[in-house]
């Protein structure tokens, strides 16, 4: 069995390989949630991975992807809880995780950039908002920088903007002092903010489907593709004078659920003790699954 870590490895091709020939396993747990036509095809050498939301493995195209298997399991985010002491209560905070770290990506450039000015414009102009910009990489931060480098300084000159940028970053402090989160090309960090019972809202690639964010936004607006649509409901949750606890709830329970939070210790035990050399890792997995 290999446990694959990294997000992005330059050696894809030749783990595969490798790992068939020898008939190893490579298993991953999500970090993200994928949407439903995640091409991890160059990315990752994934054959096995446990998933954290059931709608992610209800929506998943197997047709187009190496990943095999989704099994679900518990968010890995659940285990994280550390404080990191940011607390911004006397300001209605929000967080924006902007996933974005080159100037090639996945979303339409044109919704993304009037989306993220409009909610720095909203901050300038409402003296009891404050923003919290969390960047995955340091290059996301120089990028973001040049894009909206004039509004960071009004911002940081009434000290009303704080911007992080570290890889893997333990968000539980940010989404507990949040009034509104909001992430950028997908939904992972708003639904990490949800398991948190923070309210969010996504702007999203276009590789989520459109029927999917329907059904989601029923519940509860939550994810659009167009800026349109995202701006105005930015607008109405940012301007609610308190969390819409019961509607951020109902969405919670749409994406989660905790009988099966156990599934990777048993899958693994149930593997592990069973493996012989001379068995198919496909026959094992099945026959494991068939037991679930």
């Amino acid at each position: 069995m290999f446990v694959h870590g990294k997000t992005i490895d330059t050696n894809i091709a030749a783990i595969r390989q490798a790992a068939d020939l020898n008939n190893i396993l490579c298993i991953n747990y999500s970090r993200s949630y994928l949407p439903n036509k995640f091409n991890d095809v160059l990315t990752q050498p994934d054959e096995l991975v446990f998933a954290w939301s059931k709608n992610m493995i209800n929506n998943y195209d197997y047709n187009i992807n190496k990943i095999k298997y989704l099994i679900h399991s518990y968010p890995y985010f659940s285990l994280l809880n550390k404080s990191n002491n940011y607390d911004f209560k006397k300001y209605k905070t929000i967080s924006l995780f902007d996933g974005i770290a080159d100037e090639k990506n996945s979303m339409d450039p044109e919704n993304y950039l009037l989306s993220i000015n409009h909610i720095l414009d909203y901050v300038i102009s409402n003296n009891e908002t404050f923003i919290l910009v969390k960047i995955k990489y340091n290059r996301g931060k120089e990028i973001f920088l040049k894009r909206f480098g004039d509004k960071v300084k009004k911002l940081k000159k009434i000290n009303r903007i704080l911007i992080l940028s570290q890889s893997y970053y333990n968000n539980h402090d940010i989404y507990k002092n949040s009034f509104l989160n909001i992430g950028m090309t997908t939904l992972s960090t708003t639904l990490e903010a949800l398991y948190n019972y923070s309210d969010g809202i996504s702007l999203v690639q276009n590789s989520y489907d459109k029927i999917f964010l329907e059904k989601i936004n029923k519940i509860y607006p939550f994810a659009y593709k167009d800026s349109k649509e995202f701006i105005e409901n930015f607008e109405k949750k940012i301007k609610n004078k308190k969390k819409n606890v019961d509607e951020v709830n109902k969405l919670r329970e749409f994406f989660f659920e905790y009988k099966n939070q156990k599934n990777s210790k048993k899958f693994l035990d149930i593997y592990l003790s069973s493996y012989e050399k001379d068995l198919k890792k496909s026959e094992l997995i099945n026959r494991i699954l068939n037991v679930y």
